[in-house]
Parts: C-alpha cells; structure tokens; sequence
C-alpha cells in the first residue's frame, strides 16, 4: 500500500485509513468470500488532497456555520460540490489512484463507494447518505468521481445524520472503495434478520441487473420474508438460495445480524458488501416461537398449564409441543371426532412464551363426540360452564338417569375403546420402565448415537403422551358419569359424592413428580438427630450436609438422596429441569417431608372409605320412592342401577390411578431427554457454538442438528431469545380465557372486588388459615398456610403436603391439584379467577376456604393503603 492507496486484499488493514466498508470488505476477503477485485484510496489520501488544496479552511468555515436552513440545502450542497470539484489535486496523488484503477479494473468497468471512518458502524449504518458511483471508465470519469464522493462527506444530509446519531466531526475523513464492476445478470440485498420481524425470520430482497436500482428505489424487487432456519425454509431458487446461505454464513463468521449486499453474473455469486443492521432491536416483541393466531381464534390455559408450565424456552416448547399436539389429534381421530377447523388451526399454541389451548377446537371436537358437547368441555376444564350454547338443544330430546347434558363418556362407552386406551398407557410405561433401567452413557457416546438416542426417546415419548391424553380423557369421562348419574337423585350433592368416591389409592408423596420425598424422609425418622437437622433445612445447606456425612445414617441418607436425584425425571416439564438441578429445592421438600411426618399432619385417605360410601349411598336410593318407582317400573328383578355405579367408580378411580403413573413416566422420560439436551449442549458450548450448556435450550429441536454442522443461530439471536424469554418470565399477563389478543380476556375481571369469591368446590371440607401466594415451586410455605396460587404443576405437589387447604385461579375437576388435593383431604377451591390480585391488596390475608361449596372468603378487612394504591394505578 503506498502514501495513498493500496489493493484490499484480506492482509492486516487499519479501518482508520481504509474506511468501515473496506475494512468489512478486506474482512470480507480474509473469510473467504467471494469479493470482486477491490482496492482502496485511503483516508490518507483525502487529508493529503484537502491540506494541499486549500479545502482545509472551507470545511472549517463550514463547521462554525452549523447546518443550512431547510430552504438552503441545495445551495449549500452545491457549493460543497463546487469546492470540490475545484480543487487543486496534487499530480503525485492523481496518478496512485489512476494506477489503482486501472490495477483493480483491468479494463472492466468500476464501482466507485464511499468508505468513510463514520460509516457501517455497529450503531449507525449510513446508508445511502454518501455517494457512490456505478460504470466508471475512463481517467477523467475516475478522478471526477473520487472528488465527488469526497465531497459528500460534507453535504448537509450525511450531516445531519452525524448529528442526530451522535457521531463527532473531529478528525473525519472518508476513504474510497474501488471496486470491478461485476456484470450482474441478479443483485439483491440479504437481511440476515428481518428487521421488521420477530427475529425468527430473514428477508431477501433481488432484482434484475445491478442492486442499485434495488436501493435506489427505482425498481419493485421480488422479496421474499423466509425462516431463518433452513429446517423449515423452503426453497425458492438457485441463486436466491445461494444468497441466503452465504448470507447467514457472514452473520456467524461476524457475529451480528449483517444487510449483505451480493451480485451475481450467472455463474458465480459475489458479495460486494455486508455491515451490520442497525434498525433491529435485541429485545424484540417475542423470541421468535410464538403461535400466530387468528383475531376470533379462542384459547385457555386451562388443563394445558399443568403439562406445559411457564414459560418455555425454544427446545423445550419444540420438543413437547408436537408430541402432545400429536397425541390430541390422535385421539379424536380414534373416536372420529376430529373436527374439520383441525387442519387449519392447531390444539397447542404458545403466546407470549406461555403454552395455551385452542378452546374452539377442544370444543369442536366434544361436539362430534356422541353425547358431548362445547359446555361439557367446559365443566371439565373450568368447573363451570363459562359461556351460553350456540345451539341449545330442548331438555325433552335427554332422557333417563343421563337427564341434561351427556358428557364424553358416552364416546368411551364402548369396552375395545377402554381397553385401547388402558393397553396402550401400560405399554408405554413398561418401555420406559426398561429404556430407564440401562441408559446409555451420554459422556461417552457420540453425537451421533446422541441424536439418534434422542428421536428413540421422542418416538417412546409420542407414544407416552398420546396414553396420557387418551387415559386423561377416559378419567374425564368415567368421573363425569358418576357426576350425571348420581345428579337425578342427590342434586348439588352429586359433585361432593363424586369426589368422594374416586378419592384413595394415590400415593401424592413423590411418584408422580418422580422425587420420593417421603421415602426419604421416612429413612431420615430413623435417626431422631438426623430428622431434626432435616428438618431444620430451608434449602441445601452444604454445612449441614457436610455435618451429616459424619454419621452412618447422615452418609446413607445423602446417598439415597444423591442416587434419587440421579434417577429423577423433570420436576414439571417434559424434556425441562430434572430434579437434579433443582437441588436446593430438592432439599427444601425433603425438609418439609420430614416436617410433615413427624408432626402426623399427613393423613390419606382411606380407599376402603369409598366401599362404604358406596352401600350408605346405595342405602339412601333405596329408600327413595323414586328410585323405588323406576325399579318397579322397569321390572329390575336385581338393582342394576347399584352395579352401574360401582361400574362407573371403579371405571374412573383406575383410569385416575392410570392418568397419574403415565404422567409420571413422562416426566421420568424427559428427563433423560433433558440428559441427552444437556450432554448436547455440553459439547455445543466446547466448540464455542454456545456460551453455556444451558444455552441449549435457547436453541430450537430443529436447530440441534444443525448447530452441530455449523449453520445453527447466531450467538446474537441466542443472546436475543435469552432477553426475550427473561422479560416474558416476569411478565405474567397471559388470562385463563382470550379470544385472538391476550388482552381481550373472557369472564371475570382481572382484579375482582368484594371479599366473597365463588369457585369450583374440589375437595370437601372447610379451613380457615393465613393465605400464602406462592408463583413459583421453589417459594417457601409455613406449615398450615392456605396456599394460593395461579396455577400449578406437578412439581408442587409436596408443597401440598405442607399445606393447611388449597386455592387456586385456574383448574377443573381432575386438574393435579383437585385430585392431590381430595387424597391428602385438604379442602380445596379451585377456578377462583381474580383472587391472587385482589389479595395483594392485604398484607397477610386470612382466608375461609369452604371446598363444600367452592366459596372462599377474605376474612381481614384491614388492607395495605400502598400496596392498594398500586393496583388503582395499575388497573
């Protein structure tokens, strides 16, 4: 490189002399790419033809003078123009850059580009503010183009956009690019991220001939709005798909989102510039996996929240998501209920980072069910029918015991129906009870065997969740008989009865969250020294541990414990945590455990008491004049109608029973799944593909594979997703019940007044304590406390044990916390929408919590002023 120019050719520059675009173009070169002949006249260059041509004092002029009036601009450009063009150029500098050209040209045409030191910056791009010259031939046209980019380093534009972006004009100077023209037959522009979009897509924009004509405006180009993720971008053509890839090979080589600009001649692509966007935010509206939804489309929460809580990162909602998408349409479709709205719309969504329910399909797919219906599934998700019949049917048209609405049940009436569903739940548990006995060792298997073992998990998993969803439903339909049957005859009694008699014989202690925490603690009460440490423990105390490592019955403990977390599945998501990295929650339960049996406060309840329910309620129809005329009437020699009850219970105890182990084995199933993620992201992280394991997640089930060939997300769109996903983590604004936009919620108002709420009565009995609302399973509760809550998950399940009665916002008749809930008898009220924020009005609420009638009452009616003065401002 001499005084004033040099040929770009990817060896070490400095951007100072060379500009922000040759420096991303001799970066460009270094790389790999394919980058037309290129030189550069250097920034040293222009200083030496201001100093020497007396232009040095005009722009100091013109810098005291600030920027021209609006009605000034073209003058004031002009005379820039005129300066420059006037000029004295030095013989010496004039005939470098001619020889620069004429090296960098080799008799083709040239492209001649501005390069200043303020330019394609990390924050201000500047495109199109300074000027840049297309077919450039002879002398007189290289040297009257140089002059004239010069000069646009000084027209009021490109100054006024120093000035709105903060960038200072001391010591500025602008380099030149040249650059072969290339004949392009296509030219178009790459943005790596759509800078209109989520994040999750790329836009291409091409046109015919040079893209120029593309930034100019002079054109319409094709454009085409694609995935990023090559898994799920269709093709489109040759060179446009050429464009894409060579695009977002530049993003990762640089790290950031790039606008590329490219060419191509009709046999080779070139890349003739690439720079950083700025127009995008890192933050953005989602994290690109969100569902879009139509505007009149309803959702819920409800049901799905307990299977798919919080908020889910990309691997976790891409891993699930199409299982249990999956095992609701298979279902239907056995029972010839699939609806035909199902090929356009999806049962699972996610909005706002959250799992939701397309409401209008579950209840689409009720109503071709032989006597069910929309408000059926209602009842069954909210306790309550929440909105009126589109087509009421006349009461007269539903006779018999069944009088009113028929549930589900009706469509698994059918024997092969209930064995299908029974076979298949056994099965898939039996597998997973052997493919868990032998894992294989994820530290020293490949990655290929990695992957591989991943879709022989997925594939075992499908199976799993289509038992659970299909078990769940039968359990919905057999306990929903009992309800229709006893209604006739009992009244409002008949939801009580129903919880009564299908309550026993679940053990709420562990299995289903695949952590036994009873069974340890049961091991601590061994030692009374050992319990009370235990007990004692808020969280995973290393120095009381170390403290009981001294003692056989501390060391023993610890490793049962070490061994139950090693064998322990995701503590509420499939394919999410395991037990194993919530330790300190872990030892939190255990603690409570141990807590719980000392004090005798757990007490289940006892299966044979649904026997004996069963002949006093047989008793009580007995002595019915109804009961009795109907009998006489329809000449039952033996009372059939007490069998079919006893037939209806242990129908929906051994379908609650089964829907409880196959939840259990799912959770047990991700979390090997999660093993083989984590081992994953492991060896992702060591090849610098992610910045931690856990970064893993950020990642999308599709991206997995090809993160490993090196064409996953870049490090800024994982960086991106991570702040996506932490703001929507403390933004908990998702209702029960919306139609299209969350913030269109049905029902009840988010923050209800009046301190007497009425619910869904879960689970009998009446309770009156100091409520605790608990959002999360690793928050504390005090023996006793009434706890309340949004939603829940199975990993709360040993927080119920510590509990004095249970209230939640959200929740139907065999939602988790309604049967844990009935086995410890713990009364509870669930689908009480509104209390959580009305309850913050209050310092520390007492509460009457009357699961016999599904009422909760405040019972303080002193609130705090401030905290009430927040929720009028919020609202």
């Amino acid at each position: 490189m001499t005084r004033a120019t040099g040929i770009l050719d990817g060896t070490e520059v400095e951007a100072r002399l060379v500009g922000g675009k040759g420096f991303a173009l001799n970066r460009l070169i270094e790389m790999g790419a394919t980058v037309p002949p290129t030189g550069s006249i250097t920034t040293d260059g222009y200083r030496w033809f201001v100093d020497e041509s007396g232009l040095k004092s005009f722009i100091e002029k013109l810098r005291r003078q600030g920027l021209p009036d609006q009605v000034d601009l073209d003058q004031a450009a002009e005379r820039v123009d005129a300066a420059f063009l006037e000029a004295v150029m030095p013989d010496a500098l004039a005939e470098e850059i001619l020889e620069l050209a004429a090296d960098v040209g080799g008799g083709d045409l040239l492209a001649v580009r501005s390069s200043a030191t303020a330019e394609d910056m990390e924050t201000a791009s500047f495109a199109g503010q300074y000027r840049s010259y297309l077919e450039i031939g002879d002398d007189d046209a290289v040297l009257h183009a140089v002059r004239l980019v010069w000069a646009s380093l000084w027209l009021p534009a490109p100054r006024a956009y120093r000035a709105h972006a903060g960038v200072p004009e001391d010591d500025l100077a602008m380099s030149i690019v040249i650059m072969r023209l290339v004949d392009a037959e296509r030219a178009g522009v790459v943005f790596t991220v759509n800078p209109a979009g989520s994040g999750s897509d790329l836009r291409i924009e091409a046109v015919e001939g040079l893209a120029e004509q593309l930034v100019s405006g002079e054109v319409t180009p094709e454009a085409y709005v694609l995935p990023r993720s090559a898994a799920h971008r269709p093709l489109v053509d040759d060179v446009l798909d050429e464009a894409i890839e060579a695009a977002l090979e530049l993003e990762r080589e640089f790290g950031d989102p790039q606008d590329v600009e490219w060419a191509h001649d009709g046999a080779r692509l070139y890349i003739v510039q690439s720079r950083p966007i700025t127009t995008i935010s890192i933050d953005g509206d989602d994290d690109g996996f969100d569902t879009r939804i139509g505007s009149d489309h309803a959702f819920t929460t409800a049901g799905i929240a307990e299977s798919l809580p919080g908020v889910l990162p990309p691997l976790q909602w891409t891993t699930a998501a199409p299982l249990l998408e999956e095992g609701f349409r298979q279902l239907f479709d056995q029972m010839s209920a699939l609806p035909p709205i199902a090929d356009q719309r999806p049962f699972l969504a996610r909005i706002r980072g959250r799992a939701v329910l397309s409401l209008d399909l579950m209840k689409a797919a009720a109503a071709e069910v032989p006597g069910g219906s929309a408000e059926e599934i209602e009842r069954q998700y909210f306790g309550r029918v929440i909105s009126e019949p589109d087509d009421p049917q006349p009461e007269a048209t539903v006779r018999g015991p069944f009088k009113g609405l028929r549930s589900m049940f009706t469509g698994f009436r059918e024997i092969n129906a209930r064995r299908r569903f029974r076979f298949e739940a056994h099965a898939s548990i039996n597998a997973t009870e052997r493919l868990l006995l032998s894992p294989p060792d994820c530290d020293i298997a490949t990655t290929e065997q990695l992957l591989a073992y991943r879709h022989r998990l997925l594939d075992l998993g499908g199976r799993l969740m289509g038992a659970e969803i299909a078990v769940a439903a039968a359990a919905a339909a057999a306990y929903r008989g009992v309800e229709l049957f006893l209604e006739p005859h009992v009244g409002e009694e008949a939801s009580g009865l129903a919880q009564q008699l299908t309550a026993g014989g679940i053990d709420p202690c562990g299995a289903q969250v695949a952590l036994h925490t009873c069974d340890l603690a049961e091991q601590a009460l061994a030692d009374e020294a050992l319990a009370k440490s235990i007990g004692a423990l808020t969280a995973r105390d290393t120095a009381v541990l170390a403290t009981l490592e001294q003692s056989q019955s501390g060391a023993e403990l610890l490793a049962a414990v070490e061994g139950e977390l090693g064998r322990s599945g995701c503590a509420s998501v499939f394919a999410g945590e395991t037990w194993a990295e919530s330790r300190d929650l872990a030892w939190q339960l255990i603690s409570q455990a141990v807590q719980v049996e000392r004090s005798g406060r757990r007490q289940m309840v006892d299966p044979g008491a649904r026997f004996v329910l069963l002949e006093e309620i047989g008793g009580r129809f007995a002595t019915s004049w109804k009961w009795r005329m109907q009998r006489v009437m329809t000449a039952q020699i033996v009372d059939v109608r007490r069998r079919m009850l006893r037939r209806l219970v242990t129908d929906a105890v051994e379908f609650l029973h089964l829907r409880e182990k196959t939840k259990s084995a799912v959770l047990a199933l991700g979390g090997e799944v999660r093993r083989v993620h984590l081992a994953l992201g492991s060896r992702l992280h060591a090849s610098g593909v992610l910045r931690t394991q856990l970064d893993v997640d950020l990642l999308a089930a599709q991206e997995l594979e090809s993160a490993f060939a090196g064409s996953g997300p870049s490090l800024w769109e994982l960086e991106r997703r991570r702040n996506v996903l932490d703001r929507l983590s403390s933004d908990d604004s998702v209702p029960q019940i919306f139609v299209g936009d969350p913030s269109r919620r049905l029902g009840e108002s988010e923050i209800p007044s009046g301190d007497t709420f009425t619910g869904w009565g879960a689970s009998a009995g009446v309770y009156e304590g100091t409520a605790r609302i608990i959002t999360k399973a690793t928050e504390p509760i005090e023996p006793g406390d009434i706890l309340v809550a949004r939603t829940t998950d199975p990993a709360w399940t040993p927080l119920f044990l510590t509990a004095g009665a249970i209230v939640v916002e959200e929740g139907g008749p065999l939602s988790h916390a309604a049967i844990i809930a009935r086995e410890l008898g713990l009364p509870a009220v669930l689908n009480v929408p509104g209390l959580v924020g009305r309850l913050a009005s209050y310092e520390s609420p007492r509460l009457r919590v009357d699961g016999d009638r599904g009422i909760v009452v405040i019972l303080d009616n002193e609130v705090d002023i401030e905290a009430d003065r927040v929720l009028e401002v919020a609202g």
